[in-house]
């Protein structure tokens, strides 16, 4: 450390009474505003940031020597000055084996020791005073500002003579200002004085609020954005074809008094070659679609972390497109004010290249980590049965539980019950009562005329059901296939006498096949 060891400059001395007269045209503060801004500052530092500084010297000041300091780097090395525990032995230098002390961080708010140089800086002047000072920057500033302060014999003496420099005073409210300018506490300068500027951001906020409030809309309503065509004026022209939900629910925003978004359409309709600040082109919607996303994701991660316990459902299958893809879903209890509900939210569509138990299992826990959930509130997980979700030894489940034990697998209950359903309609008599009741439920959709004597018979023995029409049976999904044999059952009685008056009054093959039927 020889090389940081330097004469003592001759303004520490000699050119004291010089130096202090070059200062007297600047700003004079009281000392104990400077005290008052310079504990605020590190307030926060000194109460939390007491452990032994790593090797890494994230927090070194040394490290920043000869650097030009970002914004978030000034921020990081004002909130985090490292004050090492009562047991940090600092190293001893020079003939007189002296060393720093750690009661001066304590007493000087602003000095900061560098592990890296073994060496001390004012954090303040370091970051935020130039290399000359004075009137004509006439006076070039050395130890504690651009190279470390070395000499511990006259540290005490030259830690007050700095305190009191007015470039020293500055730099400290300088130093307050950005602190508070960072964490957004007040406005920046430059925005202050440009009041044409803030004028913009602000009806840039009110359009663009117009705009997501219109997206969100049409998201809960589960519509399209788009239509066939989206381009072209959406208040000066109306065009006759449909041209998507987002342009006329925005027109319909204009015509109920959204003046905002009066303006601003019409103010880039007016200037057809500059469409760059619309937020209205599907590119800009896509962003905020999938920031709406991203909102609503955080929060359903954030309640499942709150509640700490949660389950995973998932299914692999292929899209339309040909790629297998995991439908990952989370299973959680919400608290509310009138009690706890149990909620079922899905979480996003996750490719898969690797479909053994293995490969899905890291694609799973790979995926949760991202979307931040907390694995070690895993509890439960829901698949189906096939060998790479299920396998005792090798399956997505076991090797889950590998790694989170308390992650019990269970069987996903909608799985079991559709399997037990395409069982038993292998067994004759379910099978053929469901071929009937097919037959028959496609006898009556088939003509209208039918219909129409169904719900005349309907009508006529006045049932207490609402249904006045047949559900077809669906070849996929057995929800469906259920409710339609639910209403199958509901108007049973009046099927039987709607078939018996096609029988009596209808043509010759409507009336064999009702007589089948019945």
């Amino acid at each position: 450390m020889d090389k940081w060891i330097i004469k003592k400059p001759k303004l520490d001395v000699e050119n004291r009474d010089q130096h202090d007269r070059d200062h007297n045209n600047e700003p004079n503060y009281k000392k104990s505003e400077i005290n008052e801004i310079s504990s605020g500052l590190n307030e926060s530092a000194l109460s939390t940031n007491t452990q032994i500084h790593s090797q890494t010297y994230d927090y070194d000041i040394g490290v920043y020597v000869e650097k030009t300091c970002t914004n978030d780097e000034k921020y990081k090395i004002l909130k985090n000055r490292w004050i090492p525990n009562e047991f940090y032995k600092f190293p001893i230098s020079g003939r007189r084996k002296l060393k720093f002390q750690r009661n001066w961080l304590l007493e000087f708010p602003w000095l900061s020791y560098s592990e890296k140089l073994d060496g001390a800086f004012c954090v303040f002047c370091f970051l935020f005073c130039s290399k000359e000072v004075g009137k004509g920057s006439h006076i070039s500033t050395k130890s504690l500002v651009v190279t470390p302060f070395c000499r511990w014999k006259d540290a005490k003496e030259q830690f007050r003579y700095h305190t009191n420099l007015e470039y020293h005073k500055t730099s400290c409210i300088v130093a307050q200002n950005f602190i508070d300018v960072h964490e957004k506490k007040i406005v920046d300068i430059s925005l202050q004085l440009n009041t044409a500027r803030l004028a913009t951001i602000e009806q840039n906020r009110k359009i663009l609020s117009s705009i997501v409030e219109t997206i969100i809309l049409i998201g809960r309503q589960e519509i399209a954005l788009r239509g066939h065509r989206d381009s072209g004026p959406i208040l000066s022209k109306v065009s006759n074809h449909n041209d998507g939900n987002f342009r006329a629910l925005l027109r319909f925003r204009v015509d109920s008094g959204d003046n905002t978004l009066n303006d601003h359409l019409l103010r880039i309709e007016a200037m057809p070659l500059n469409r760059s600040t619309s937020y209205t082109s599907p590119k800009i919607q896509n962003e905020l679609i999938e920031i709406c996303g991203k909102v609503i994701l955080n929060k359903i991660v954030s309640k499942c972390n709150e509640v700490e316990c949660f389950s995973l459902l998932a299914d692999e299958t292929t899209d339309i497109s040909g790629i297998e893809q995991f439908s990952l879903c989370v299973r959680y209890i919400e608290k509310t004010n009138s009690g706890s509900i149990l909620k079922e939210d899905f979480l996003s569509f996750v490719p898969v290249n690797d479909v053994t138990g293995k490969g899905l299992m890291c694609t799973l826990l790979e995926t949760c980590q991202n979307l931040k959930l907390n694995l070690k509130y895993l509890v439960g997980q829901g698949y189906d049965g096939a060998a790479a979700m299920s396998g005792e030894f090798q399956g997505c489940a076991a090797k889950v539980m590998e790694k989170y034990p308390q992650a019990l697998y269970v069987h996903c209950a909608s799985h079991s019950l559709n399997l037990v359903v395409s069982d038993a309609c292998n067994i004759p008599i379910i099978r053929n009562s469901l071929g009937s009741i097919k037959e028959t439920i496609n006898f009556f959709r088939i003509s209208a005329q039918r219909q129409s004597i169904l719900k005349d018979v309907i009508h006529q023995l006045e049932c207490e059901t609402k249904k006045r029409r047949l559900m077809k049976l669906c070849e996929t999904r057995w929800i469906e296939r259920l409710d339609a044999v639910i209403t199958f059952k509901e108007l049973f009685v009046p099927i039987f006498f709607a078939l018996e008056k096609i029988q009596m009054d209808g043509n010759r093959e409507a009336s064999k096949k009702a007589f089948t039927l019945q």
